[in-house]
């Protein structure tokens, strides 16, 4: 028996539900591990300090223009304050956002690179 090949149909069914359980069970604990840091961080708030348009390859949807802004907030660490500075995709197509405006952010807790922009406020 090669690879790939199964004996009767009830293998290839068993397979299969084991395949498709994993794929579904790694996608629930990816968007568990999101609404974690999502519902349990601690929120900031960011001010854009700079916007800038790039082009990116969007892949099958095709190439679109990200809106990037450079973002400034502090966060708590170990009981200091410490104020980050980080380029982050804000937007897709049109430019919404200005110099100065304030978003609700969550960043990372350890890191100024990772934050999760909740909305403008």
């Amino acid at each position: 028996m090669r690879v790939g090949e199964f004996r009767n149909s009830g293998e290839r069914r068993i397979v299969l539900v084991i395949v498709y359980t994993v794929a579904a069970l790694a996608f629930v604990m990816l968007l568990g591990v999101q609404a974690y840091r999502r519902f349990t961080f601690p929120h900031s708030v960011a001010t854009i300090i700079d916007i800038r348009e790039e082009e990116r390859d969007g892949g099958r949807s095709g190439p679109y223009v990200a809106i990037i802004g450079l973002l400034e907030f502090t966060r708590e660490a170990n009981g200091q304050i410490v104020t980050c500075r980080t380029e982050k995709e804000i937007d897709r197509g049109r430019h919404r956002h200005e110099i100065g405006q304030k978003l609700d952010v969550r960043p990372a807790a350890g890191s100024c690179d990772r934050v999760d922009i909740i909305g403008k406020l």
